[in-house]
């Protein structure tokens, strides 16, 4: 059974955090409540080591937003977290709104005729866009001086359901990996559509070069 502290080191806890449904302190209280149901005030205060002010405050939030309930319990006010599908349900909700506002959005910006241009992003999210604008050029990808970290980084999800989409569309993808990144090349290799190899160690690098097509 997952404790709060190892879902705190999770890869779970980065990606609720990259939603921005939660803020820290309600992420905490929430995945605390998950591993603790139910729970006082006083024992999530300690447990996520906050004021016990802010966690009132926090568990106000997240019961207005409908991820916490409250109840009383032997005269005790006892707090407990709805089933994780309430995010799943909120963020089918968020695409559903997005896609009525989506046809507007496009409108408006084929209307603005904009001289090519070259622009500088930054972030994982950026990283994800630019990977995912590969697919859409549909032309093989090289991806050359990947650290090791770079799976850790773009998130172990995004990366599998990307490869997913790029075999689907018969994209080749040639890596050349960092030294200490065998196990990543093992499995790459056993992908169709994939090469993995790795450079000499002298040659490792926290920077990678991914190119496409043009791009």
């Amino acid at each position: 059974m997952a404790t709060f502290e190892s879902l705190k080191s999770s890869e779970a806890y980065r990606v609720l955090s990259e939603l921005n449904i939660f803020n820290p302190s309600e992420l905490d209280a929430y995945l605390f409540l998950l591993t603790h149901n139910p729970a006082t005030v006083l024992e999530i205060t300690k447990g996520i080591k906050r004021y016990r002010a802010n966690v009132y405050d926090t568990l106000k939030r997240l019961i207005e937003k409908g991820f916490v309930q409250e109840s009383v319990q032997d005269k005790k006010k006892m707090f407990f977290a709805l089933d994780p599908e309430k995010i799943k349900q909120l963020l089918h909700q968020k695409q559903q709104d997005f896609d009525l506002v989506l046809p507007r959005l496009s409108e408006a910006g084929l209307t603005n005729n904009h001289a090519e241009y070259a622009s500088i992003t930054r972030g994982v999210f950026a990283l994800r866009s630019a990977f995912n604008d590969f697919l859409k050029i549909g032309e093989p990808i090289y991806a050359y001086g990947i650290p090791l970290i770079a799976v850790d980084y773009l998130g172990e999800g995004f990366m599998q359901e990307y490869h997913k989409q790029r075999k689907k569309k018969k994209i080749m993808m040639y890596h050349i990996y960092n030294r200490q990144a065998n196990e990543r090349i093992e499995k790459l290799n056993k992908l169709k559509y994939t090469q993995a190899k790795h450079l000499a160690a002298k040659y490792d690098s926290n920077v990678s070069t991914n190119i496409c097509g043009d791009r």
